[in-house]
């Protein structure tokens, strides 16, 4: 068992999160971001303590510790001195101000997956606001393709306006296909091995550790080659230097 500067076992709490009630009943990312936290915490020494999991937004107006889960989570590794451990960051909040309060009041460690997320406090912050962006942009297109409809005398919501309401939201769908790429470059950041990789095999870990395509399916041979040669560009992009980050 890997310990701490003083001698004492590193301990860990997981916490998982998805965002609606429907992901939590299908099953779609739970257990798979469960299973990614304990295959972390064996590769890098952590005693597991358990993993909480929330139905809930990342970008919710609450406090972060109003989350029952989280907060059990936060309780959790205080009465252990553990660290918490989550996929991403944005697991925990895509709302930076939120986040930034939490930090100041808990002073809870938080170690994300992603190389680089919780490095430091700053870099903390620059990953939530990251997540918060996305999440703006997503909310912001879907406003603009709702209200376009609107115009256009679409009754929203029935079966008829759907295939219309899909063409609208071409950039919503963009947004959402440029995740799956960020996801596929902080699978390769983990696993360097995967790096230069088939496409067969990037498909098969992204699906073992429950990175799912955008349509929330399996990634296969052919469905990922698109969006892994643009993960490679990212991944170049994301180890060049660069004084502005």
């Amino acid at each position: 068992m890997t310990e701490n500067r003083r001698g004492r076992p590193r301990f860990a709490v997981g916490y998982v999160r998805v965002s609606t009630r429907r992901q939590a009943e299908e099953g779609n990312g739970l257990e798979a971001q469960a299973e990614a936290l304990r295959r972390y915490a064996r590769e890098h020494g952590y005693t597991l303590r358990g993993i909480r999991e929330d139905t809930t937004s990342g970008n919710d107006r609450r406090a972060l510790t109003d989350r029952e889960e989280f907060r059990d989570a936060v309780k959790d590794a205080k009465d252990l001195k553990a660290a918490i451990i989550v996929t991403r960051l944005h697991r925990v909040s895509r709302n930076t101000e939120k986040f930034r309060q939490f930090l100041q009041r808990e002073k809870i460690r938080i170690v994300s997956m992603v190389p680089g997320e919780t490095e430091d406090i700053a870099a903390q912050r620059r990953a939530v606001a990251r997540g918060q962006q996305v999440r703006e942009k997503i909310s912001e297109g879907t406003v603009r393709a709702l209200a376009s409809k609107k115009q256009q005398g679409v009754a929203l919501g029935y079966p008829a306006s759907l295939p219309a309401a899909n063409r609208a939201s071409r950039k919503i769908r963009g947004t959402k296909s440029h995740l799956k790429v960020l996801d596929i470059r902080d699978l390769l950041l983990r696993h360097p091995d995967l790096r230069e990789a088939s496409a067969a095999t990037v498909a098969e870990r992204l699906n073992a550790a429950g990175i799912l395509s955008g349509r929330d399916l399996l990634w296969t041979k052919d469905s990922i080659r698109r969006q892994l040669r643009l993960a490679r560009k990212e991944l170049k992009l994301f180890e060049e230097p660069d004084d502005d980050f």
